[in-house]
């Protein structure tokens, strides 16, 4: 499937709020999200905005920083104090990057940088309703989340979502770290590399803000993939990763062999895509190892699968069949 179709498929149900004081931008945001939301409100302060969410009931809030009567750093803590787990999209323009500390902090996970166009909107946009939409899906039913109509379709309630590749028994993140700990010797030898994980994604973090920061060069794409040929080694050594390493090592495959030589200027901005696969690493990573609050350790795979898969296609300009590119 492309970004438009899932996207389609993930946030038909879902409910967004747009706070831009930008008119223009605002109706072009609010144009484009009603193409596959249930419901799209706006508003173009943050004061507006607040009232807004408070009467009513948002999947996903997607706000400016630099607004007048309340910015995005304010409206984003007041909606936290009101539900902590609210899912927001920040949208940041380089000269902001000062604030982007105190909004991790406030618990902002997802950013979508200026100047943006529409393919990077809606894969954000695609990001976000993809985690929703799964998370409550197997919170409802885990046994029934992965059920699937043949080997190549993940379903959600008989509603074909994306494509899957390889099937899995569902394993939260408590018991997921109650087996590792279990097997002492396979425990004693990895706690310290489990160390070494979470630090490899910090710089896995450091190097794709670099990419937003500078112009992507073949030598930073290329610590993206030592990064990944790191962390695929260390996860190697656990059965239950096999599925997560097999993407690792085809990432950092691709990343390697690729010919920057005959990529133009456009071909190697598609490299941008790489934040949305930090951002499903990083989530593996905390929600596995740190946090251990994961629904299922393998719910992320397909997300960054289809990441991967979305890169490449991007890069080498590989065309989409007739059935990826049909809008429903």
């Amino acid at each position: 499937m492309n970004i438009s179709v899932e996207l389609k498929v993930f946030a038909k149900d879902l409910t967004l709020l747009i706070v831009e004081d930008d008119r223009s931008l605002n109706e072009e945001l609010v144009e484009i999200s009603k193409m596959f939301f249930k419901n799209v409100e706006f508003a173009y302060n943050g004061r507006e905005g607040l009232e807004l969410y408070k009467n009513g009931s948002f999947d996903i809030v997607m706000s400016d920083i630099t607004m007048p009567f309340l910015n995005g750093i304010d409206l984003s803590r007041k909606i936290k104090d009101i539900d902590e787990h609210q899912n927001i999209i920040i949208l940041t323009a380089h000269s902001e990057v000062s604030y982007l500390v105190e909004l991790v902090d406030i618990g902002i996970r997802q950013f979508i940088h200026k100047p943006f166009d529409d393919h990077e909107l809606l894969y954000r946009l695609l990001k976000v309703a993809e985690e929703i939409v799964l998370s409550r899906a197997y919170k409802e039913n885990p046994t029934e989340l992965f059920s699937s109509k043949n080997e190549n379709t993940l379903t959600v309630k008989n509603s074909k979502i994306i494509p899957r590749g390889l099937g899995h028994v569902p394993m939260t993140g408590k018991d997921f770290a109650r087996t590792l700990e279990e097997d002492e010797v396979l425990w004693a030898a990895i706690l310290d590399e489990i160390i070494i994980l979470i630090e490899l994604k910090e710089e896995f973090g450091y190097f794709v803000e670099l990419i937003y920061t500078n112009k992507i060069t073949k030598e930073v794409l290329h610590e993206i993939s030592a990064v990944l040929r790191k962390m695929h080694t260390i996860l190697s050594q656990i059965e239950a990763m096999k599925n997560m390493t097999l993407s690792l090592f085809e990432l950092a495959s691709f990343i390697e062999t690729l010919d920057y030589s005959i990529l133009s200027e456009k071909q190697m901005n598609q490299f941008k895509i790489l934040e949305f696969i930090y951002d499903d690493i990083s989530r593996f990573i905390d929600s596995t190892f740190i946090y251990k609050d994961s629904i299922d350790i393998h719910y992320l795979e397909d997300s960054l699968n289809s990441s991967i898969e979305q890169l490449k296609h991007n890069v080498l300009n590989i065309h989409l069949s007739e059935e990826a590119l049909e809008i429903f």
